[in-house]
């Protein structure tokens, strides 16, 4: 799935800044949330094969799970580390872009 920033699905232009996420690094979040000590389910539930409007008052949480997996060690066990410390840091960078602008995230699904 990507995320794009935005207010709208039908208007969202594809070929703007956009940060991917692998369906296999979605489930890894998914998959460890008991291993977590922080909630981490505002971004696990969001469902990789939909378009999906993430309102702009869901993203202080999302991006406070992003800053929460830099800061453990969770991502260790992850297959491909480098990729996701990418994917999690553009994440958290595109986040604040959105909240800065006081606009939402859009998720494209598979």
């Amino acid at each position: 799935m990507n995320f794009y920033i935005g207010n709208s699905i039908e208007n969202l232009d594809l070929s703007s800044e956009n940060i991917e996420f692998s369906d296999e690094l979605i489930e890894f979040v998914y998959q460890n949330e008991s291993k977590m000590d922080f909630d981490s389910s505002s971004l696990s539930q969001i469902d990789p094969y939909k378009d999906v409007l993430i309102c702009n008052t869901k993203l202080v949480e999302i991006l406070n799970i992003c800053e929460n997996l830099l800061k453990t060690n969770i991502l260790d066990s992850y297959d491909d580390f480098d990729e996701a410390n990418e994917s999690i840091k553009g994440l958290s960078d595109l986040c604040q872009l959105a909240i800065t602008k006081k606009l939402s995230l859009i998720s494209i699904g598979d």
